[in-house]
């Protein structure tokens, strides 16, 4: 069954690169939670990539940065 969900999640992406999490688990009738699993282990193998920065860094960033803008 998992395989199934991934080929499925991988198909859902390919169909459309800009959707989210929430959105592919509505579509795919599985919680949120595992469809970030999956996301997780598709990064992991290399078979997607993503180009944005996760919250947590653009956040350490910002923190790291705020302080130092001038305006």
């Amino acid at each position: 069954m998992t395989n199934e969900i991934m080929y499925k999640l991988l198909k859902a992406i390919e169909k459309d690169p800009n959707t989210n999490q929430r959105q592919l688990s509505a579509e795919l009738n599985v919680c949120l939670g595992r469809v970030n699993l999956f996301i997780n282990e598709l990064l992991e193998k290399g078979l997607i990539t993503t180009d944005k920065t996760p919250a947590t860094i653009r956040r350490a960033c910002l923190d790291y940065l705020a302080p130092q803008l001038v305006f």
